[in-house]
């Protein structure tokens, strides 16, 4: 599955709404969340919706009906040519410091991770 923008705002929390509803809560029980994305990504909204389901306060949890992220692991792959896309996830940091349990790992994807198609000598026969 990608990680679209739309996936992403499906999965961040609107504090302001108190009345939510089931039906609006997305997810309202997601406690631990591992991602892999491919860099490019939208850094700004991963953050922000990290950040919206990080609820330490338990009587604030209780009254959006959601209950707060505890864990968040991140796995970025890019390609090397590219560089290592963590600008803009220092924030993730912030959180972590406040007890989210954050880790990220960076791996350089590798000629041999992409699909090969330049031989496709195979012969299908009837």
């Amino acid at each position: 599955m990608a990680v679209t923008d739309d996936f992403l705002e499906h999965l961040t929390v609107d504090h302001r709404n108190l009345k939510r509803g089931v039906d609006q809560s997305f997810l309202s029980r997601l406690e631990a969340l591992d991602l892999r994305i491919h860099a490019p990504f939208a850094t700004e909204k991963l953050v922000h919706m990290i950040e919206s389901r990080w609820i330490p306060d338990q009587k604030h949890s209780d009254r959006l009906e959601v209950v707060g992220l505890l864990s968040f692991n991140l796995t970025v792959l890019y390609e090397r040519e590219v560089g290592i896309p963590t600008a803009g996830l220092q924030m993730l940091d912030t959180l972590k410091a406040d007890g989210l349990e954050y880790k990220l790992t960076v791996e350089a994807l590798t000629d041999h991770a992409k699909p090969d198609y330049s031989d496709d000598s195979e012969v299908f026969e009837d």
